[in-house]
């Protein structure tokens, strides 16, 4: 995957990062965005938004509770 932009910023006193990147096999655009704890930082919660070619979106959302891996 290739990485294309990133942006930053703060909501609901977790500090939520957005990437996007384009799948090198289907060339989909696969939007993360990770919400994370900035005392700890650790990550609370990452959200996956893929728009498929058919013009549909799957989304996955992953939860951390007691996270043990820093992101950075």
């Amino acid at each position: 995957m290739q990485k294309t932009n990133m942006y930053i910023k703060i909501k609901n006193d977790c500090k939520l990062i957005r990437k996007q990147f384009v799948n090198s096999e289907s060339d989909n655009i696969i939007e993360l965005e990770i919400y994370y704890n900035p005392e700890t930082e650790m990550a609370n919660k990452i959200t996956s938004i893929e728009y498929l070619q058919n013009g549909k979106l799957e989304i996955t959302e992953y939860y951390y509770y007691k996270a043990k891996k820093r992101l950075g």
